[in-house]
């Protein structure tokens, strides 16, 4: 049985959302206010989404969005915040390519850090942690991006529906308590998509506990799917603001006490992270708009109205990623034109080729083969 209790000054787990500390200055730059210090320093156990590679590297991987990477030093940041264990699948960690995974996983074993996510470097694919004599599993995955590609053997461990079964069901059968974090979701949208949802309830049959989700950069709300915790969204733990998001400078801390070996109390303290310092706070507001989003999540019809009404408003920025129209017609739809010829381009014939499995499947194999040897 999951409680929600905050009735402990000593928990057994912190979950933290995303942490990418590639500021030049992070390690005098980046603090934690005593609160907060005090809850991660009572904790056996401070897991963090560790949103980058620790490397010297300057080879980076060909692909879309920013190559992230942190100062190697900056390992002290999460010595200095009591962080003993490390989530690595995400889409950044292998943005140095293998080089990076290694130098990043070669520090944290010197720092005596814990790390989880990864493919193919010491087949950290499962993490046991023992509580008393009370085992608990830890399983990590990202949705499938640029380092989710293992063709070099190494990678974050990617969103594959079997895999996640196969890792989910065997670690209930070694452990006592599954708890899942899942690197997924639309950045800064506070809801988990249809699909999201349907697949957290998926691996919840499979046998976890509790499922935790960061990478949107927002914070979301939390649902009950038999008797089991799913929390869609930690937010960010220190990220630098690459986005204009409402809840860029908000993070939730989940708590965790296990009890027994079917019993766990559960627990989300809130945190801001405006000016570089990471405090907990209590804001009336931010808990009345998670409350909201707690009752969209609790019913699927709402949360595909939802996710159908956000499509609807943000499709031309959709359709824009996805045909990368030229400069004149991007300039162009900024004042309402050529939105019937950016329509015409998404038709049925297009649908098909990206809803039909098999034929996705040979899009993203054909792409693949025809962008393999393209460099940065």
């Amino acid at each position: 049985m999951i409680n929600i209790s905050m009735d402990y000054t000593d928990y057994d787990f912190i979950f933290l959302g995303d942490f990418c500390p590639v500021d030049s200055n992070a390690n005098e730059k980046i603090t934690i206010g005593p609160k907060l210090h005090n809850l991660l320093s009572k904790s056996k156990h401070n897991v963090v989404n560790l949103e980058c590679p620790l490397t010297n590297s300057e080879s980076k991987i060909a692909k879309t969005g920013p190559n992230l990477k942190a100062d190697p030093n900056n390992v002290n940041l999460l010595k200095k915040f009591n962080i003993n264990i490390c989530n690595l699948a995400n889409n950044h960690i292998k943005d140095y390519g293998t080089q990076g995974i290694i130098d990043t996983c070669s520090i944290l074993e010197s720092s005596n850090i814990k790390y989880v996510g990864l493919m193919g470097y010491n087949e950290n694919n499962l993490l046991f942690i023992d509580v008393d004599g009370i085992q608990v599993a830890l399983v990590s995955f990202t949705e499938n991006e640029f380092s989710t590609d293992s063709s070099d053997g190494i990678g974050a461990i990617g969103l594959c529906p079997g895999e996640q079964f196969k890792q989910t069901s065997e670690a209930k059968k070694n452990a006592d308590i599954v708890i899942v974090q899942y690197h997924g979701g639309v950045e800064l949208y506070p809801y988990p998509t249809p699909g999201q949802q349907n697949y957290c309830h998926f691996l919840i049959d499979a046998g976890a506990d509790i499922i935790l989700s960061h990478h949107s950069h927002t914070i979301s709300g939390w649902e009950t799917y038999n008797d089991k915790i799913i929390q869609y969204g930690l937010g960010n733990f220190y990220f630098p603001e690459l986005f204009n998001g409402e809840f860029w400078f908000i993070g939730l801390a989940a708590a965790v006490k296990v009890l027994k070996k079917t019993d766990i109390d559960f627990y989300l303290f809130k945190y801001d992270l405006t000016s570089h310092k990471i405090e907990l706070m209590e804001d009336v507001e931010i808990t009345q708009k998670l409350e909201k989003m707690n009752y969209i999540i609790s019913d699927k019809k709402r949360i595909q109205n939802i996710w159908n009404q956000y499509c609807s408003e943000t499709y031309l920025s959709t359709l824009k990623s996805l045909f990368r129209p030229s400069k004149f017609i991007r300039f162009g739809l900024k004042f309402g034109l050529f939105t019937k010829y950016m329509k015409k381009k998404a038709d049925i014939y297009l649908l098909n080729l990206i809803r039909c499995e098999s034929h996705r499947e040979k899009i993203i194999t054909t792409l693949e083969y025809i962008n393999k040897d393209k460099k940065c």
